[in-house]
């Protein structure tokens, strides 16, 4: 995750901010990783899997899977 973040805050311009949504999985949400002036962290709010799109594709998957393989 940090190596991603400093990726990221290279990749921002000097005058800009950049803003990564994270849900509040233990390692999105420890100091570590909150060390880069240029790039805010905005955590999901508790109980949201609606506000995660990859929560709506894991709900897909588990559909399809449920549907041709059982």
């Amino acid at each position: 995750m940090i190596e991603h973040l400093r990726l990221i805050s290279q990749a921002t311009a000097k005058d800009r901010q950049a803003l990564v949504i994270v849900d509040r999985a233990g390692w999105h949400m420890t100091k570590a990783i909150r060390c880069f002036s240029n790039v805010t962290l905005l955590p999901l709010p508790p109980y949201s899997p609606e506000l995660n799109p990859v929560e709506q594709l894991w709900q897909q998957i588990k559909q399809s899977f449920v549907k041709y393989h059982i």
